[in-house]
């Protein structure tokens, strides 16, 4: 009797056991990655793309959101937190390099460390003479060469389809600036582009729209469309913009 009331035990033990093991594994699973919007300034309307941005990362259930309106503030220790940088931030035309050395060294130290960090549209055209910056962003507006048409509707095909940000993608349409003649480091792998029609005011070339690049161990995205609210609730903006902040998060896109 003592015997089988042992093995009852033991039985029970074990199921406990399982149970709590696999609650863990489900757990570390779902564990969401913590993610930092910069925003605060922009020559667009950042107080109405940030909320857009965020909802974008909350809503696909991957992330823990929080939003820095001072770039400024960026430290190493603020930056362990996290996973991944998101910015929305741009003071376009200036040039200045206003966030400070503690900042610009953190945001470096956290990318080569191995984080990632993206950029959309207009955050990428900022502090042209921080080599570190530029070579994470990829592509940049330039001067007297960068230019766009009118916002239209317009083809967007993907130049790299075995990348795992765009694995699996086909073309879409997007109502959006198509910039031309962007200033792009010799290095940034481009995944999507674009023909820029003469008829509206584009280079009568096909123009790159989506990079991806690298710093020390860290990894950069950056998609040039996006400008305004509409763009950004187009479906294909949306893949590219999870997949893009997935893959430079963690070197790989969950399908």
């Amino acid at each position: 009797m003592f015997e089988s009331i042992k093995k009852q035990i033991s039985f029970v033990c074990l199921i406990l056991i399982f149970i709590s093991t696999g609650c863990s594994v489900q757990s570390a699973s779902q564990k969401k990655l913590k993610l930092l919007i910069l925003s605060g300034m922009n020559n667009h309307d950042w107080e109405e793309t940030t909320p857009v941005l965020e909802s974008l990362y909350l809503k696909s259930g991957d992330y823990k959101v929080e939003i820095l309106q001072a770039p400024s503030k960026l430290s190493d220790q603020l930056l362990s937190e996290f996973d991944v940088v998101v910015s929305n931030w741009s003071n376009y035309p200036s040039q200045e390099r206003v966030w400070g050395q503690r900042a610009e060294n953190a945001l470096i130290n956290f990318i080569e460390s191995g984080k990632g960090f993206v950029v959309f549209h207009a955050s990428s055209v900022c502090f042209h003479d921080w080599k570190d910056y530029q070579k994470i962003v990829g592509a940049t507006w330039k001067e007297d060469q960068t230019d766009h048409g009118a916002a239209h509707l317009f083809e967007v095909m993907i130049e790299d389809k075995n990348h795992p940000i765009t694995k699996g993608m086909d073309v879409f349409q997007i109502h959006d600036e198509l910039w031309h003649r962007m200033a792009i480091q010799s290095d940034a792998h481009i995944l999507c582009k674009a023909f820029s029609d003469p008829k509206n005011g584009g280079s009568g070339q096909y123009e790159p729209l989506a990079f991806t690049t690298s710093l020390g161990k860290g990894r950069g995205f950056n998609l040039v469309l996006g400008h305004d609210t509409d763009a950004m609730d187009n479906p294909g903006w949306k893949q590219l913009m999870l997949q893009g902040t997935q893959w430079v998060a963690t070197g790989k896109v969950k399908k």
